[in-house]
């Protein structure tokens, strides 16, 4: 082997010619003699491939900086280079390094592309950008510019980006899901609360907006579906109708099973059907009553109607004024008062 080809480029640069005349030049007298050459070459052919820092540098660019920016790499490639290692020595040191175990694979490129910087690294914070834009309003969270650039570099390092890893990133998203304006969610969180909110209503449940957002959350993190949430309102309004719990639990809303109560109570007090309370004291008295066994015994159309009768709100009601200028009639007609 004559003078080494450092940069593998087929030819042999003068700086190259300057580092082979001071390797091989052993006795120091400023000339390469044929004895030295020949010993310079068996040594190169027996001579295990050394790492050198020019050589890392000039076939991967990125490499200096990746070492220049962790105290730990710099100091392994310092400690390499000056022993002389093995680039399979200094592999395997590379991966004893905390550097190695702290970081994976998807953190291991992002360090290294971050320190590269240049366009690539930007052109992938801009995708990563993008995505967790787009995951952000999807699952309802919201999101600021100023933690737009935090969260995307995090996608890169932990590898969220990749296919199969969205949910760590909607994991990461999930703690931004809060309610807006009127206390409204947006995205799949806004379609869950929807949901809820109707089967709770229909049912008589109230729920707070803390529920609310306990559930998106859970959901977005991939703890539970929506239709365990769904299924857990349905058996809180279940307990509150114990006589219709079965169908409560099936799908079937308080509302609808209360409608005959429900439109007697309109009619009775002139009010609009979707105005009456299902926690009003006589619809539940009527929907929740039981026999002197214990057991469920909805109060009769008949009987309920009578006890609306009975409250005030239905003496301001044309039906009362109706019911008692009839009697009035009836009495003055007894006494001849009229024809």
């Amino acid at each position: 082997m004559a003078i080494k080809d450092l940069n593998k480029d087929g030819e042999v640069t003068p700086r190259e010619r300057r580092q082979y005349k001071k390797q091989a030049d052993t006795d120091k007298d400023g000339t390469v003699s044929p004895a030295e050459r020949k010993e310079f070459a068996r040594k190169q052919e027996t001579k295990p491939d050394l790492l050198s820092a020019e050589e890392l540098a000039a076939d991967y660019p990125y490499a200096a900086r990746v070492f220049e920016a962790d105290p730990e790499l710099s100091d392994l490639l310092d400690q390499a280079v000056k022993e002389q290692w093995p680039a399979a020595q200094f592999n395997a040191k590379l991966m004893s390094t905390d550097w190695w175990e702290d970081n994976n694979e998807y953190a291991r490129e992002a360090f290294a592309a971050r320190a590269m910087g240049g366009a690539d690294w930007e052109a992938t914070l801009e995708d990563a950008k993008s995505l967790v834009r787009d995951r952000a309003a999807a699952i309802g969270a919201r999101v600021s510019e100023g933690e737009l650039g935090q969260i995307a570099e995090k996608a890169i390092t932990g590898g969220w980006n990749q296919v199969g890893r969205q949910a760590l990133l909607d994991k990461e998203l999930s703690q931004r899901i809060t309610a807006g304006e009127g206390g409204m969610f947006a995205g799949a969180a806004g379609n869950l609360q929807d949901q809820l909110r109707q089967i709770a209503m229909s049912n008589g449940v109230n729920l707070s907006g803390s529920y609310y957002e306990a559930a998106a959350r859970s959901v977005a993190e991939g703890w539970t579906t929506d239709d365990d949430w769904l299924r857990e309102v349905r058996q809180q309004a279940a307990s509150l109708w114990p006589s219709w719990s079965d169908k409560i639990e099936a799908g079937v809303s308080a509302r609808d099973l209360a409608s005959g109560y429900i439109n007697i109570m309109s009619d009775t007090f002139e009010i609009l059907p979707d105005s009456v309370d299902l926690n009003d004291p006589y619809l539940r008295q009527a929907m929740t009553g039981v026999d002197d066994k214990g057991n469920p015994k909805p109060m009769g159309l008949f009987e309920f109607q009578q006890k609306l009768r009975k409250d005030p709100r239905w003496m301001g009601t044309k039906q009362a004024e109706d019911q008692i200028s009839g009697i009035a009639n009836d009495v003055l007609r007894m006494f001849g008062m009229v024809g």
